[in-house]
């Protein structure tokens, strides 16, 4: 029989979502609920490693090692069964002393045990250090939390309260994030000794750190503070923004054992608690604390980084919608764009609050200002009206045209179809065409057609036929991006392969490819050899970098069907080329012809 009940064993895996476990040491990549990473467990270049968000299990392809989260951390840190239940439910935040008689650790047993590890003193003592390691850290964390809010309630303190008054921080929300101030000084290392604290936990805390000739200094210094809590209260990292000059602006912990900023989130700990439907996201820690303060308290932010699929899911988790607030210049609508793909693709609700005032114009650059310029009600009746996420990235890819102009009508239609073949939904797609119909005077079925073709031409572009596998997918996209692009590789077999050359002669023209390489393709194509290629010195760097590239057929597959696919891919990367350059030119006829003529290249594949 297992030591902890079997029901308590699966609620303790059930607490510890696996992304958030293996990412702690595992740089894990990827979108959507398969990421993948260097296995943790053998050595390997290439990522065999893989994490399912859906199914909470990994896998490593290399080793074969696999399982849950409780396997992870049993396998990575060396724990038996029962310590790694213990780990586990500490890290939760789940009582598990109430099964302590009946429960005996593995250092004391003198075997293995259930799933164990053995019961070595050496293993005792290692056993000991990595369970305990997290829990010293929550502590040592809390305590400079404490420290931090002393600091600023103090005449050191002063100039930051000056500015927390300035921001018009009340102190009830000073005392609900736990706000405080780091002072320019080392007193901090004193009182983390008086403690009990030793130097390397400081470190592995991320409160100190070492500079590049291995000198310790302190990461944050004279810094208005803010704590970073986890979804279970513990304080995991800080967040430091300078007074006055000086840079960077913000400063964040480092990565530590308690924290990975990628896949944590400013005040979920309290927003999680909030009874709406969704969260707002926002971009940083003051427009959080001053939301929360004005009882809009499902507000969030990341944590000095852009948003990461990681937190989306995390969104995803707890709601099924977010609003995005992002600051409203540039860099922020930007961000806004890219936080848009990363939300749709966890399958998210997306809106996104625009700010502006009743005259219809975008006045304020975050929700921080807005508030303070045109008030709490302002804001919710802007938070209550906040337009779908198509609907924005209509609006702005519809700013400053003028849609009585041919051209301006052809650009906007296209551009709005590519984002068009974001949306899985037909029905929703139906109805966002239909606006844009209304928009433009251009029909649903056009709009419709539009946006199947561009989807058609993304399909196409995915891979080639030749690859076998995922696997072998992946690695020809990876060959692909380093070697810059498909004329790269279409010009490399040329040059090694007569009967792709002989084929290329049937599907490309020298035209059909970019400056510098449109050359080399047509001395190929009139039958110029290698070596006079490598010989001229106006094309011997690039030609010799091209002519070194090797394929293995079990990449390639059948070369007459790749050179086919290289081909069509050239032909249409180059067509959306001459479309943007002519859309630029704003050469309306020019336009109108290379979409007929790619229509055309569309029908005839």
């Amino acid at each position: 029989m297992p030591f902890f009940p079997p029901e308590f064993v699966q609620k303790v895996i059930d607490s510890n979502d696996i992304v958030e476990i293996v990412s702690a040491s595992v740089r894990l990549q990827g979108s959507g609920d398969r990421l993948k990473g260097l296995c943790p467990f053998h050595k390997e270049k290439t990522p065999s490693f893989t994490v399912g968000r859906d199914t909470q299990m990994y896998h490593c392809f290399g080793c074969g090692k696999g399982g849950t989260t409780l396997n992870f951390v049993m396998q990575q840190q060396g724990l038996d069964f029962v310590d790694g239940v213990k780990f586990l439910a500490e890290r939760a935040n789940i009582d598990w002393t109430a099964y302590n008689s009946k429960v005996k650790s593995g250092r004391n047993r003198g075997g293995s045990g259930l799933n164990g590890a053995g019961g070595s003193a050496e293993y005792g003592e290692t056993m000991v250090t990595k369970i305990d390691q997290r829990k010293i850290l929550v502590n040592l964390n809390r305590d400079v939390a404490r420290y931090y809010r002393d600091m600023l309630h103090s005449p050191l303190g002063n100039k930051v309260m000056e500015y927390a008054r300035e921001r018009q921080i009340s102190d009830k929300t000073i005392a609900k994030f736990g706000l405080g101030y780091a002072p320019d000084n080392k007193e901090i290392i004193e009182v983390l000794h008086d403690k009990g604290y030793t130097d390397e936990q400081i470190l592995l805390a991320g409160i100190t750190a070492k500079g590049e000739r291995g000198d310790v200094y302190l990461r944050f210094r004279d810094r208005f503070m803010f704590p970073i809590i986890d979804v279970r209260g513990n304080v995991i990292a800080f967040g430091g923004r300078i007074i006055g000059d000086g840079k960077p602006k913000y400063l964040n912990s480092a990565q530590t054992p308690l924290f990975n900023k990628s896949v944590n989130l400013f005040a979920l700990n309290l927003a999680k608690l909030n009874k709406q439907t969704y969260f707002l996201l926002v971009e940083g820690y003051m427009d959080v604390v001053m939301l929360h303060q004005c009882g809009i308290d499902m507000a969030i932010a990341t944590l000095g980084t852009a948003l990461t699929e990681e937190q989306a899911k995390i969104i995803k988790r707890y709601r099924r919608q977010v609003i995005i607030s992002y600051d409203t210049d540039e860099a922020g609508q930007n961000a806004t764009r890219r936080a848009i793909d990363i939300c749709r693709r966890a399958g998210l609700e997306i809106k996104i609050l625009q700010l502006k005032t009743p005259t219809g114009q975008e006045k304020a650059k975050d929700p921080d200002e807005y508030i303070k310029r045109f008030g709490v009600g302002a804001f919710k009746q802007q938070l209550d009206n906040s337009p779908s996420d198509m609907a924005f990235l209509s609006d702005k890819l519809r700013e400053g045209l003028d849609l009585t102009e041919s051209f301006n009508k052809t650009k906007y239609i296209h551009d709005v179809a590519r984002e068009f073949t974001k949306i899985d939904s037909p029905v929703e797609l139906e109805i966002y065409a239909q606006n844009i119909a209304t928009q433009t005077g251009v029909s649903v079925h056009n709009i419709l057609q539009e946006v199947g073709m561009i989807k058609s031409e993304m399909k196409n572009f995915g891979g080639f036929s030749g690859a076998h596998d995922d696997e072998v997918i992946e690695r020809d996209r990876r060959h692909a991006k380093k070697n810059d692009d498909a004329e790269n590789i279409l010009l490399a077999l040329m040059m090694q392969d007569v009967s792709a050359l002989k084929e290329a002669k049937k599907c490309v023209n020298p035209q059909d490819f970019s400056q510098g390489n449109d050359e080399i393709a047509e001395m190929l194509l009139n039958g110029e050899e290698v070596k006079s290629l490598l010989s001229n010195e106006k094309f011997a760097d690039k030609a010799s970098v091209i002519s070194s590239m090797m394929f293995e057929r079990n990449i390639i597959g059948d070369v007459v069907t790749t050179v086919r696919e290289l081909s069509e891919r050239i032909k249409k990367e180059r067509m959306d080329y001459l479309i943007k350059q002519a859309m630029d030119e704003k050469n309306i006829d020019e336009v109108n012809r290379l979409f007929k003529q790619k229509r055309e290249m569309g029908n005839s594949a």
